[in-house]
């Protein structure tokens, strides 16, 4: 029977606390090696897919994580992507044969698969545009992404300057001050000799805003961003800027001016 069953490999996405496991493929035993050669290899080449994913790339998406709202992170569909590219080259070359793991498949879903806020909980928001200035360019997010409040992505590669925009409701939060210490909070607690300057209001295209400037290390990665939370009466829209510490003296101004190109906030 094992020249015909398939091994359903899962991974663990070890970057971010609770992730819980999805597929990485599903693969032929190997005519020739017994069961416990290939768990060996099977661990060989999930050790390698993990750390393909926890690379310089993958760990400033992680910084991207640390500083918004979002309970799942952005980076997940990329890191399973990443993983399964890595896993599947590593067994072809020990000389098996791997499957696509089939999406839907009760194995393929994960805590993360499933929002951490509810569809409905994203508010409408046809009303706002993005005006990036030049040298930025604009990503579509991901369904994960759009599912848990994304609404624009871009990346400056000469200035190395990332931003996301989120967008959530206003309903049901009544102090939106402490709204926005818990997100300096959440930032805090997710990077390495982490530091932060307090939360300090300002005003972004005639709305109130709150913003929080901070940064740490992430597996080596010394990462700086700027958080602004911008309060409309319905919708609260978060944008998030960060580069490498390096880099923040020369980009800051311009990550504190990129709130200011979202408009239309109700």
């Amino acid at each position: 029977m094992r020249g015909v069953l398939y091994l359903c490999v899962l991974a663990t996405c070890a970057a971010v606390a609770a992730c819980g496991t999805f597929p990485l493929g599903r693969v032929h035993p190997q005519a020739g090696k017994t069961a416990d050669q290939e768990k060996l290899d099977v661990l060989v080449c999930k050790d390698q897919a993990h750390n393909a994913a926890a690379s310089a790339g993958q760990q400033t998406k992680e910084f991207l994580l640390g500083l918004t709202l979002i309970g799942t992170p952005v980076a997940f569909e990329s890191d399973k992507a990443k993983q399964r590219e890595v896993f599947k080259s590593c067994m072809e070359a020990k000389g098996y044969v791997v499957e696509p793991a089939p999406e839907g498949s009760p194995d393929t879903l994960s805590k993360l698969d499933t929002p951490a806020n509810p569809a409905s909980s994203v508010p409408d928001v046809d009303s706002l545009q993005i005006d990036w200035p030049a040298g930025f360019e604009s990503q579509p997010p991901s369904d994960a992404q759009r599912r848990t409040g994304v609404i624009g992505v871009a990346i400056n590669r000469t200035k190395d300057v990332s931003v996301v925009v989120v967008a959530d409701r206003h309903l049901g939060v009544t102090d939106v001050p402490t709204y926005a210490e818990s997100r300096r909070a959440a930032m805090l607690s997710r990077l390495g000799s982490a530091s932060a300057s307090g939360v300090t209001l300002t005003d972004v295209g005639g709305h109130r805003a709150f913003r929080c400037e901070g940064g740490g290390i992430s597996n080596g990665m010394h990462l700086r961003g700027v958080e602004t939370i911008i309060e409309g009466t319905e919708q609260l829209i978060t944008v998030v800027a960060w580069t490498s510490e390096a880099n923040w003296s020369n980009q800051a101004d311009l990550m504190r001016d990129l709130p200011a190109k979202v408009t239309g906030i109700r």
